[in-house]
Formats: structure tokens, sequence, C-alpha cells
């Protein structure tokens, strides 16, 4: 903030009292946005990685502990943090999904097959395995209200058509796993991610395209490929949604010829909304909830990343955990947000280590 034009407007006795005031309400915000964002990490954890939270505000993520084994974590909305780790010895965790019952997904491998599998753990604890094919490392990524899990597979075979190796599938409540390509010549499936509708979104590469392209599912199984305008179809170019809302929206970002990264949004009219943090480099939109508010990060001209908030009519807001680095590489990660605009991610510090962050809603 600069106050140097607002000094003609102040009789001289009255400036030193304007500026006390204005220095003390700009370390008041200050000190409001760091109580606003609480940091956490499990017990040893070296590294954390929050990836979703639900809409009573606990998040799911992995970390790694002293000895670099990762486990699966839960922080619910008190701040209490319990590792999950699929039962048995010689196995790795991995969370990436949370549903409003608290039943979260993700995978596991083991060192018997060192393949991934899935996985479903209730509010109880109880787990159920799973594998979406056979010799196959499975990923889920998201899981919604009534017990539906998506995310992806990569077989060692030709399971998901002799053209491509990886797939999206859809595993429903009561254990059937459907397996899709968006297109009859993809490649590769990137990214399989879902709602509460049903609805899914993702990206994929094609035999008959260069880049990567975006792809929604409905809740029937019909599949429409797009690419938000602008989207590049070289090395860094294309299209790469991340999230999807109960109404359909999709939040994501793509990548221009130029090898710029800017966010975007994409409704069920195929209505699009580039997204950039005003003066940044680039920007990533990793989130959007009910309200069509859209959280994400970008990145500014000193290569350090910080986590934004934009409402639905545009407005921005940064912010940063206090104990995030401002070096090269360095900063805060924003992940996901939930219907009532609570937001976890990670930022990295100044001894290049990763942590988690809660931020709280206004």
């Amino acid at each position: 903030m600069q106050f140097r034009s607002y000094v003609g407007k102040f009789p001289s006795g009255s400036l030193a009292l304007f500026i006390t005031v204005m220095a003390t309400l700009l370390f008041t915000n200050r000190q409001a946005q760091a109580q606003q964002i609480v940091s956490f990490d499990p017990v040893s954890s070296m590294e954390t990685i929050p990836t979703v939270l639900n809409d009573s505000g606990s998040v799911v993520g992995w970390y790694l502990d002293t000895v670099s084994l990762s486990h699966a974590f839960i922080r619910d909305s008190t701040g209490t943090i319990t590792s999950v780790d699929f039962p048995g010895t010689d196995t790795e965790t991995f969370g990436f999904g949370i549903n409003n019952a608290g039943t979260i997904t993700g995978n596991y491998i083991s060192a018997a097959d060192s393949l991934f599998h899935g996985f479903v753990r209730d509010s109880a604890g109880t787990f159920t395995a799973f594998d979406a094919a056979a010799t196959a490392y499975t990923t889920p990524a998201s899981i919604n209200s009534s017990g539906q899990v998506v995310g992806t597979v990569f077989t060692l075979g030709s399971f998901c058509r002799s053209k491509s190796s990886t797939c999206a599938f859809v595993r429903d409540a009561s254990g059937v796993i459907t397996v899709f390509l968006p297109t009859s010549t993809t490649t590769a499936v990137r990214s399989a991610t879902g709602n509460d509708a049903g609805q899914i979104t993702g990206s994929f590469g094609d035999s008959l395209q260069t880049g990567t392209h975006g792809y929604y599912r409905g809740r029937l199984g019909a599949i429409t490929q797009f690419d938000a305008p602008g989207a590049g179809t070289g090395t860094f170019g294309g299209t790469l949604p991340l999230a999807i809302n109960n109404n359909g929206v999709i939040a994501g970002v793509f990548g221009d010829d130029a090898g710029v990264y800017h966010g975007f949004t994409r409704d069920l009219k195929n209505n699009y909304t580039q997204i950039d943090y005003p003066g940044a480099l680039d920007t990533w939109a990793t989130g959007v909830n009910l309200t069509g508010t859209v959280t994400g990060y970008y990145m500014t001209a000193d290569e350090v990343y910080h986590g934004f908030v934009r409402d639905k009519l545009g407005n921005f807001t940064s912010f940063d955990d206090s104990h995030a680095g401002t070096l090269h590489g360095e900063g805060t990660t924003a992940m996901a947000i939930n219907r009532f605009g609570q937001i976890t991610g990670y930022f990295k510090g100044i001894n290049h280590e990763y942590h988690g962050f809660y931020r709280k809603a206004k």
C-alpha cells in the first residue's frame, strides 16, 4: 500500500497518526490471514501432501515418514490427525479422496507384487481392497456421496485396448467396475475425477491429435471431448481438467503455444471462463465449489507460488501460509475447496520441505 498520494490531504500533525493507523491495519490484515490458515503435519511426517477435503472440513492426503515410507492420513474438523495404513506389513498407503460420510479412497503398494491396489475405507476404519484390472496399477482419485469411486488404471497388457495402456474407471458402491476410454484412439487417460452427480472429467492423449485434451462423461456414460479456447498443441500445450463440482462445472488449467499456463472453468453449456491471477506468470485452477468459487495457485516473476480464491464475480484474494518459503520454487499451493469455502493444500517451506495447510472460510 502506498501512502504518497494521501500526504497532501492531511495536516502535518495528522499525517503521522494516519500512517500509524494504516500500518496497524496492514499488520492486522496480515495477522488475520495467518490466523485463517492453519499449518499441519502428521506426527513423524517429513513431507505432507493434502489432496482434498469434504464439506465438514476433513482433509485427506498422504505423507512421508522419517524413513521415507508413505502413509495416508485424515485430519478432521477439530484438527485431529489419524494415520491410515492398509492392513498388513510391507505396504505404503496414499489417500486421494474423501466423501461427506468420511469414507476415503486411495491406493497402496505391497512388497508382495509391487503393484498399486485401490482401497475404500469407511468411517469406522473398515478397508475394502479392489483392482480395476488384473496385473495393473489402480489409482483412485475421488469418491462421491453414493460411494462411487473414479480413477485411472495402468495395465501391463492390452486390457484398455491395444492402443492404450491407461484407462479410466468407475467403481460403484457395490463393487462393480466399469472401465472406459474417452475416444477410440486414446493412447492414455491421464486423469479422472468425479462428483456427487456421477459426472466425470479428466484428460487424455490421442493418437490422432497432438497435446492433451479434456473430456466430460455424463452420468449415463456419454462422453464429450473438449479443449479450452487458446490451448496449445505443443510440448507444454493442452487442456487438463482437475475438478468438477456438483453442477458439472469443471475447473482446470490449459497451456498455450507460448508455454504459459492459464486456469479455466467450463460449464455444461460449454461456456468457458479463462482465469489469470493479475500480474502472474502462470495460473492453475485446481478446485471449484457449488457457488462457483474457484481456488488454485499462481506463480509470480520470482517463480514463487501463491494460493488464490476467485469468487463468482471474478474478484481475487491471494493468500500464503505464513511458514511458506519465498525463494525460487517455494510458496503455497491450493489443492481443493469445499462448498463452504474451506481450502486445503500444501506449502514448500524454507528448508524445501512440504507441509499441509487448512484455510478457514471467511
